[in-house]
Parts: structure tokens; sequence; C-alpha cells
């Protein structure tokens, strides 16, 4: 394991690829070595580890969640992208704050994450997006989207009547996944 490690961390790409893979593929074995490299203060060893757990079949949850926190952007894309890969409840706070991240990736690969998991995040997005950012209100609804929870249809048509396009564009397109998007004329004009 000491060779793949070195491996991993010898700043060459392809090497580090192939070391991370064969990591992963130990399983749980490697894990003291990945939680040693996420408290590393050099952010491509634990970028590194992230990519590691990301490959592994059965990754910590915890672990990852610690990594959507880091204060390196590169880890805490990482660590959304390896929660789309490996879906989980007990993520879904932690990827509702990260919808607020600075670094807009982080965001769009949280959304990512989120419908993933699928219509169990609905109730804690409806309750986020009243007080949220807007840009973070963005990606509640482009979130909620692409959930296809008929309880997000309220929220939704509420967003048809706003301001921002953004929102409408969202709005209309979780509509039309949820078959509410008919708009209904009266022929006769009454």
């Amino acid at each position: 394991m000491d060779d793949l490690l070195a491996e991993l961390l010898s700043g060459d790409e392809a090497r580090a690829e192939t070391a991370a893979l064969q990591l992963a593929g130990l399983g749980d074995s490697t894990i003291p070595i990945l939680k040693a490299l996420l408290t590393s203060d050099d952010a491509e060893r634990r970028w590194w580890a992230v990519r590691v757990l990301a490959e592994m079949t059965h990754p910590p949850p915890a672990l990852l969640l610690r990594a959507l926190e880091d204060p390196c952007g590169e880890v805490r894309q990482a660590a959304a992208l390896a929660l789309c890969m490996h879906p989980c409840e007990s993520a879904v706070p932690a990827l509702t704050h990260a919808l607020n991240d600075a670094d807009g990736l982080v965001g769009t690969l949280a959304s990512h994450a989120l419908r993933a998991i699928g219509p169990s995040v609905v109730p804690g997005l409806l309750e986020a997006f009243e007080d949220a950012a807007p840009r973070t209100r963005i990606h509640i609804l482009r979130t909620l989207a692409g959930v296809d929870d008929p309880r997000a249809a309220p929220l939704m048509m509420r967003a048809m009547d706003g301001d921002s396009a953004l929102l409408r564009y969202w709005a209309s397109a979780g509509l039309e996944r949820l078959g509410l998007n008919m708009v209904y004329v009266n022929p006769t004009g009454l």
C-alpha cells in the first residue's frame, strides 16, 4: 500500500490516477490513509483522497461530507461529484447548504447529487427556498425540476409569476416534467 500511496502523491497525474483506482479497489483498508490525507495542509493531497473515495464501492459518507466543507474549492467540487456517484440521504443537509457555495460549480454538482438522492430531498429544499439567496434559489428550483415530485409544483407555479428569468425557466422545466405545463385557452373568449 505504501507504493500505491507514493504513486498517488507522485505529482504525475497518470500514475496518480492509476494508483487511485487501485487504492479504491482495496476497500476499507485504505480508510485510515484517506483520513490522514484529508487532514493534510496540502489541498492536492486532500483532492486525491476524495478521488480515491469516489471510486470506492461504498465510501464512508462522513469523509465525503467533511471534504464538502474543505477550504479549497477543487476539493469541495470533487466531494460533490463523489456524492453524485454515491448518493446518500445523510448528505442532504450538507448538499443543500452547498447549493450556496461561493464556487458555482460546487453548487451545480450539489444540485446533481441532490437529484440523484431523489424525492426525499423535496421537503428540505422547499423549506430552504424561502430564505435562500437568489443564486441558491435558482439551484434549488433546478434541483426540484429534476426530481419529478408533485410536492414542488406549487413553488414552481409561484416562480412562474416571478421576476427571475432563470427561476421561470427551471419552474417551467419542472412543471413540464410533471406534465403540468399545459395552458388552457377558452376558444369562445368567455
